[in-house]
């Protein structure tokens, strides 16, 4: 019996397929995981109540603290790409501080603060800041 290769995804295939889709996906390494959809698919579909509740106070108390900083919260709509990695995923809460990357996006922050590389390659023209 012979294992099927499943087809990995080019980061320019997979930001075409979320433009498209109904629901957010992570990526990482070529495979894309939904985050909602059909029951079989989904990664994470929907938080609990105490999930949100936590997420919401968290957000809170860091948008309190960081009054006045350079740093902001963003919420989970923000895409965040990991250079070093590869990783394009949505956490609950991301904080940026200063002025965004060049690379950064209305979609996507790049993160360089976790990565060695200072350069996170966005490839889709429809998602760049300009």
């Amino acid at each position: 019996m012979s294992a099927i290769t499943k087809k990995k995804l080019t980061e320019a295939e997979y930001l075409a397929i979320e433009r498209a889709a109904e629901f957010k996906s992570e990526f990482y390494n070529g495979e894309m995981f939904p985050m909602q959809g059909p029951r079989e698919l989904v990664g994470m579909a929907g938080a609990r109540f105490n999930h949100n509740r936590v997420k919401e106070n968290l957000t809170g108390e860091l948008f309190a603290q960081l009054r006045g900083s350079p740093c902001q919260t963003l919420s989970s709509d923000m895409r965040v790409k990991i250079s070093s990695t590869g990783l394009q995923t949505y956490p609950d809460v991301l904080v940026v501080c200063g002025t965004p990357s060049s690379k950064t996006t209305r979609t996507t922050v790049c993160s360089t603060r976790w990565s060695s590389s200072k350069y996170c390659p966005i490839r889709s023209r429809s998602t760049t800041v300009g």
